[in-house]
């Protein structure tokens, strides 16, 4: 439409398209800009085990001389559940603070259902709520109408804002993202803005839609966007991932990858928040289980202190003598949350798999399940995609033991009988005559099968332990 192409080249030159008059109240001479805290739930500062490098690949799209333009206009930060991310926002942000950096900050919440606009709303909510009106009408009062729709809560404090003349979607949505670009130019003119965007694997359309806009607006050289999100929660196919693809491939952004912890690092943030070191057998258990993840070993430990499996004695605590480290729930819970994301007859094929092993065979797998070859290959590249499990040999491998642990917990215990029944049975003809060659693998399902005989027979063939 013609209407549309004059609007779309007004928004792009930085004009709005509506000329609505804006009558201000009588004001005293425009103040500075208020300093803003975000109201966003960051940790509180504390010493920062592990994450030097992380925090030095973001910290280089900030360079030091505060008039020169961001490094980069976007940083992806990903990382597991519980590995610590948005504590490294929170450390980011002090930085930025510390030198004279305004930094704005938002996330999305699964329990709101991707609110539209969450973060960028709660961000800029954040902002024009610390600025007295006379800053507001100064510094961004020909966009405090389209600003208003975008954060509603703004217009009981501003009635002498009007409305906005009615118009296609097309139209509204592509002001609205200029808007927004146009904001965040204002607000770094004369300073530096880092806008922090937490929990990207749960954001709305238009969150990720403004952010892909705002990459190629001309005017934000002094703003840096942050987006964080969770790699292991980013399902396949969605908005997110392809923006995460493109990235990589054709826009030339860094995305900094969270590492699981050192097992000296996982010493030293165990001590910082128990009240006394761990000896080596106890950090060795909890960082082999956890496999370096700061929340998984916290969780473990405060479990075994629970339950009484660790004591503090000599000022080291220590793993009681053949204590089981179990799943805490809120681990098995975190865990889980992957599983879920993709569809019911993918996770039922895990679970197959599960009950093979932590690595098992295609062939067995085939054997197992009720699909046809090209089924189960579509399965399992979900899966893959998610990255729940990777290609290993003639077969495929869970990605995290406690990966494994979860989906194979999650399969009925009825059903999970019958399954190392087939599982028995389709090993035993995979194998063949090199079945000696793995009699303890064939015990342990003749075992969790119930199968009283074949337990027997391959307890009677397994092979001595070594002294």
């Amino acid at each position: 439409m013609p209407e549309t192409t004059a609007i779309g080249s007004r928004l792009r030159e930085g004009r709005t398209p509506s000329a609505v008059p804006i009558v201000p109240p009588k004001l005293t001479a425009p103040s500075v800009p208020v300093p803003v805290t975000p109201s966003y739930p960051l940790p509180a500062p504390g010493s920062l085990v592990g994450r030097q490098r992380e925090l030095g690949l973001i910290l280089a799209a900030l360079p030091d001389e505060l008039s020169q333009p961001v490094k980069s206009r976007l940083v992806l930060l990903a990382a597991e559940a519980g590995m610590g991310k948005t504590r490294l926002l929170a450390e980011v942000a002090r930085h930025a603070v510390e030198h004279e950096t305004l930094v704005l900050a938002g996330g999305c919440y699964e329990e709101e259902g991707r609110l539209s606009w969450g973060p960028i709303h709660d961000a800029l909510l954040d902002y024009v709520r610390a600025q007295p009106d006379d800053m507001l009408y100064a510094q961004l009062g020909d966009l405090l109408p389209q600003l208003v729709q975008i954060v509603p809560e703004l217009q009981p404090r501003l009635p002498h804002v009007p409305e906005l003349p009615s118009t296609d979607a097309e139209t509204q949505r592509l002001r609205l993202f200029s808007t927004v670009a146009q904001i965040l130019e204002r607000i770094s003119s004369d300073r530096r803005l880092l806008l922090l965007l937490d929990d990207l694997h749960w954001a709305d359309e238009v969150t990720l839609q403004v952010l892909h806009f705002l990459l190629r607006q001309p005017g934000l050289e002094r703003v840096l966007l942050l987006g964080a999100y969770r790699s292991d929660e980013m399902a396949p196919g969605t908005q997110l991932a392809r923006l995460v693809d493109k990235a990589g491939e054709t826009l030339s952004i860094p995305t900094v990858s969270v590492q699981a912890l050192s097992a000296d690092d996982t010493s030293k943030v165990l001590a910082e928040r128990v009240g006394g070191k761990c000896d080596m057998g106890l950090i060795s258990t909890l960082h082999e289980r956890s496999a370096g993840n700061p929340f998984f070993a916290m969780q473990m430990f405060r479990l075994l202190e629970r339950e009484g499996r660790v004591r503090l004695d000599g000022g080291s605590w220590r793993l009681a003598p053949g204590a089981q480290v179990d799943l805490p729930p809120a681990v098995r819970d975190t865990i889980a949350r992957r599983l879920r994301l993709v569809e019911p007859a993918v996770r039922t094929t895990l679970g197959l798999g599960a009950v093979l092993g932590r690595e098992f065979p295609f062939a067995a797998l085939e054997a197992m399940a009720d699909a046809s070859e090209d089924v189960l290959f579509g399965e399992l590249d979900a899966a893959r995609e998610a990255h729940l499990i990777r290609e290993s040999g003639d077969g495929y491998a869970f990605v995290h033991p406690l990966l494994w642990e979860v989906a194979y917990g999650r399969v009925p215990d009825q059903r999970r009988r019958r399954l190392h029944e087939g599982a028995t049975l389709a090993l035993e003809r995979l194998y063949g005559d090199s079945s000696e060659e793995h009699v303890a693998e064939l015990a342990w399902h003749a075992v969790e099968a119930g199968s009283s005989e074949r337990s027997v027979r391959y307890r009677i063939r397994r092979p001595p332990s070594p002294d």
